[in-house]
């Protein structure tokens, strides 16, 4: 089965050493493949299902695919509003409802984002 590479991105907050006023700041908290399968069926043109199985996996008390447990092992919080998933090259933004695609900017440690 072939994969496919999808990260997660959580917002730094004031108190975070990586922290920036001036710039929306992410660290990456995980990194793991899932089926190509998954990210090709498109709705809206977005990979909506791989989408949702990543908030889904995120967020609930017991995790079952082993990268969510391991996210869950290194106590990093839910999935929330604000913080991106990237499948393969395009991130998309978690919103109140739903995935917004998001770009890309520069970055070093941490990856910082600006909305699409």
């Amino acid at each position: 089965m072939t994969q496919s590479t999808t990260q997660v991105f959580l917002q730094t907050w004031p108190g975070d050493p990586d922290y920036r006023q001036d710039k929306r700041t992410y660290t990456k908290v995980a990194e793991f493949n899932q089926p190509v399968e998954l990210i090709t069926e498109l709705i809206g043109g977005r990979p909506t299902r791989a989408l949702e199985e990543v908030f889904v996996q995120l967020n609930v008390d017991e995790p079952e695919a082993p990268w969510a447990i391991q996210y869950r092992a290194n106590r990093n919080p839910s999935l929330s509003v604000g913080d991106v998933v990237v499948i393969g090259e395009c991130a998309y933004e978690c919103a109140p409802v739903g995935w917004q695609p998001t770009t890309l900017t520069g970055g070093h440690r941490n990856v910082y984002f600006q909305a699409a």
